[in-house]
């Protein structure tokens, strides 16, 4: 990628230690480490995907670690309890380049200092996803197992993996390029399913409650969809069915909420709904059916919806302690018992109007 990462290995041992390395090409961290590590301070004239600003994650590491050991620039350092254990040592046999780290967490800190290889091997499959190409080790030594993950295109094989239990109507269509200084990926891939599942990245940090990033994929999806089916067929219920993984790299992204889940920056969505909507409208002109068959299962599934919403609707002839005079439906984006009487909450007696 733009920064020369090529591999990252992986090794939890038996005595609660866990260890990572990372090859970079060409990369100067700032010296000396021990200042670094114990008292860091930013460079903000360095973008934030410099590879340097990881330093942060070591010195927060070291700082919760009972005992943190280095490998960088041809020394090796040892810490406890985030102070210096002794002067850097010269490292004989490794090169100038990469990092090695090994730490284990402070029982003083951590009530658990137990390290979950299960969680970690989840997430360092997703990382390989998201950097087609790397190749990542893990080396279990608790467990004496070891794997690799190494994906040519993945993305779109992120994409295939939640679908695995869906039906596709299509394969996996790929949405990437660069623009304003932010760098995207979007895999999507319609299914037979109502369920809608999107997965939404930025900086490779997870985003639950999506962001501008997400909408702007949903305004290019929506336009290119009503260019190829204009006059054709009535859109609607674009996104049922919708699987995408989107993930964006950009400097200084607004993450917003107290967990900082979304990502508010204006431009990404600005970028993705143009890009995404030029892209894809090219790939519908090329293959109309896709197009076609996406905007029918959309319509598909929400008759059946409306259907099964009504089937829910019952009448009742007697008031009882139960249902105190009102029939209580379940709706979508309704938790049970929340009631709002213009839409969910019907009285006794109540009629269904034809077509509701």
């Amino acid at each position: 990628d733009k920064y020369k990462r090529n591999s990252l290995a992986v090794f939890l041992s038996p005595f609660k230690q866990f260890t990572f390395k990372i090859k970079f090409g060409n990369l100067n961290l700032p010296a000396p480490l021990e200042e670094w590590l114990t008292n860091p301070s930013p460079d903000f004239s360095r973008p934030q995907r410099d590879p340097v600003w990881r330093m942060w994650a070591f010195a927060i590491a070291n700082a919760l670690s009972k005992h943190f050991r280095i490998e960088a620039q041809g020394v090796i350092q040892e810490f406890q309890a985030g102070a210096p254990a002794g002067p850097p040592i010269k490292n004989e046999r490794d090169c100038l380049t990469g990092i090695c780290v090994s730490f284990e967490p402070d029982p003083v800190i951590f009530s658990e200092t137990q390290v979950s290889s299960v969680a970690l091997r989840r997430r360092l499959e997703e990382l390989s996803l998201l950097h087609s190409g790397v190749k990542i080790s893990f080396d279990d030594k608790s467990s004496a197992t070891t794997e690799e993950f190494q994906f040519s295109c993945g993305i779109q094989q992120f994409v295939k993996n939640l679908n695995r239990d869906r039906i596709p109507l299509h394969d996996v269509i790929m949405v990437e390029g660069e623009a304003k200084g932010i760098d995207f990926e979007v895999g999507i891939q319609f299914c037979n399913k109502p369920d809608e599942v999107i997965r939404s990245y930025v900086n490779d940090r997870y985003c639950p409650d999506r962001g501008t990033h997400v909408t702007g994929v949903r305004i290019g999806l929506t336009r290119a969809l009503k260019k190829a089916v204009i006059g054709q067929q009535k859109l609607s219920a674009k996104d049922k069915g919708l699987t995408a993984v989107i993930s964006i790299r950009m400097d200084a992204p607004q993450l917003m909420g107290a967990c900082r889940s979304s990502l508010g920056t204006p431009e990404a969505r600005t970028v993705l709904a143009s890009h995404v909507g030029t892209q894809l409208t090219e790939y519908f002109s090329t293959n109309p059916d896709v197009a076609r068959a996406i905007v029918q299962i959309g319509n598909t599934q929400n008759l059946s919806r409306d259907t099964g919403l009504m089937s829910e609707v019952r009448l009742i002839n007697e008031k009882t302690p139960e249902n105190q005079g009102f029939l209580e439906l379940a709706r979508p984006g309704f938790e049970p018992g929340q009631t709002e009487p213009k839409s969910v909450v019907l009285p006794l007696h109540y009629r269904a109007p034809c077509g509701a």
